[in-house]
């Protein structure tokens, strides 16, 4: 009995105790502070047992309808249901599960996309997998794989990386309706000479896809990691394109540049995952175009073709699977290996050694490649080693499905891949050469240049001041 009753005796401290003694005394602050939060918790939970309920009531309830609507489609025509009632099925289930998705209401959804041109034309995974079930499977399929779905946004949402994708379409054709935008006219190209990227190989393909030159519009894309904090190893990832068929003064300006994507995450992106509904879209795009009306009423199609991508030398290797350019054959436009050892340097050190010549990649052999590089990392026979320096079959050969509708293909997986012109020239050449041409110089000469360095006054444009 007395192990019974130690808790009644169990010592108190402080104004509680006195307040156990004494019922004349107030109530002490903490005291009612417990109980006011106790009494919160067990009042949100007896609300989301009731949300629950509610819901799984009102899916039970969908669920139910949709039945009998199968059920009464069955006994009218032993066909399955059509297109449209399907598709409305999909969206009764899509929006009950949302309403109850713990990520928290969004005008962007994570994995999907914006705008209704976005949502036809790119095939997200997740939006793969649930289309199917919705036309193949029966409605509970669909309701499970429409949780797994969210479940899986929200994982990823948790893990801290996802993206966005936005529509191409909305955004080209807001350009275009806005009187500022100039077009270049095509019949003042050069003959003869570069001036111009129209003045390139592969822009000249456009005049074999059997449409009116005038008619085409050409982008150059690009994507690369930016640091969003300083104490974080989060990076996001744009991708951004440009209209090459804009004046060269607006070409370039921030507010004519096209944001197709967004990517947030601790780490560079999955490219497959991450460039599959963009390239979905410019696959759409060049097939279906966009449309401006100009000014004296008419109206014009554009349809709209990937001519180059420009990236840098460390995203480069991700977007066409290969190996970086430091590795075995890393370089995307030749056949170098890339073995050369540097002498008393690293034995794991190797330079591109100019003294021979080495083939240029074909784009054909480049593509065979990749796939043969894919069926042995399949097999597990891949390792290390790679098959002329690829790793994988890129996303970009999706942009190869021009072919089924055109006569030719803009986009080159080689050419079309722009060299790094920032890391090779100006920080690479350039580089070297300022150092070859200042270390020959004295102090007293140094300063001299460094003092009229900093008088130079820069254009507006330039948004760096002179520096030493």
């Amino acid at each position: 009995m007395a192990s019974q009753e130690e808790p009644a005796t169990k010592k108190r401290r402080g104004p509680y105790k006195k307040y156990l003694r004494d019922s004349d005394i107030p109530v002490p602050e903490s005291t009612l502070r417990s109980l006011r939060s106790r009494q919160q918790r067990e009042t949100d939970k007896n609300d989301d047992e009731e949300q629950t309920g509610s819901d799984e009531t009102l899916i039970n309830q969908d669920v139910g309808a949709d039945e009998a609507l199968i059920n009464q489609d069955e006994n009218v025509s032993e066909q399955e249901p059509s297109q449209e009632q399907s598709s409305n099925l999909c969206e009764n289930v899509d929006a009950e599960i949302s309403n109850n998705t713990p990520v928290g209401q969004q005008s962007i959804s994570p994995h999907h996309s914006i705008g209704a041109e976005t949502s036809e034309t790119c095939d997200d995974p997740v939006d793969d997998e649930i289309t199917g079930s919705n036309t193949n499977a029966d409605e509970d399929q669909a309701d499970e794989d429409m949780k797994q779905g969210v479940n899986y946004i929200k994982n990823s949402v948790d893990s801290g990386n996802y993206f966005i994708s936005l529509s191409v379409k909305e955004q080209i054709e807001g350009l275009l309706k806005r009187p500022d935008i100039k077009l270049i006219d095509h019949k003042d190209r050069l003959v003869d000479g570069i001036r111009d990227i129209f003045d390139g190989d592969i822009f000249k393909k456009c005049h074999r896809l059997g449409i009116a030159i005038e008619q085409v519009l050409t982008l150059i894309f690009n994507t690369d990691g930016v640091r969003v904090h300083n104490s974080t190893k989060n990076t996001t990832w744009p991708i951004l394109a440009y209209i090459n068929e804009i004046v060269p003064e607006q070409r370039f300006q921030t507010d004519k540049v096209l944001l197709c994507g967004l990517w947030f995450g601790r780490s560079a992106p999955n490219m497959a995952l991450f460039l599959k509904p963009f390239m979905n879209q410019l696959l759409q795009l060049s097939e279906t175009g966009v449309t401006n009306c100009k000014s004296d009423g008419t109206v014009v199609k554009y349809h709209v073709f990937p001519i180059g991508c420009s990236v840098d030398s460390v995203a480069k290797p991700k977007l066409v699977c290969q190996k970086q350019f430091n590795g075995y054959c890393g370089c995307l436009y030749c056949l170098h290996p890339n073995d050369a050892p540097v002498e008393g340097g690293n034995p794991n050190q190797r330079f591109y050694d100019t003294s021979h010549d080495y083939p240029l990649r074909k784009e054909t052999q480049v593509i065979t490649d990749m796939y043969k590089a894919d069926q042995l990392d399949r097999a597990g026979e891949l390792k290390q080693d790679s098959v002329n320096g690829f790793l994988g079959v890129s996303i970009l050969l999706m942009l190869t499905g021009l072919l089924d509708k055109f006569p030719c293909n803009t986009f080159h997986i080689v050419w079309s891949m722009v060299i790094d012109y920032m890391h090779c020239v100006l920080e690479g050449v350039t580089a070297d050469l300022l150092d070859l041409y200042f270390n020959i110089l004295d102090a007293a000469q140094v300063e001299t240049l460094n003092e009229r360095i900093k008088k130079i006054t820069p254009t507006q444009s330039m948004t760096r001041k002179p520096r030493t």
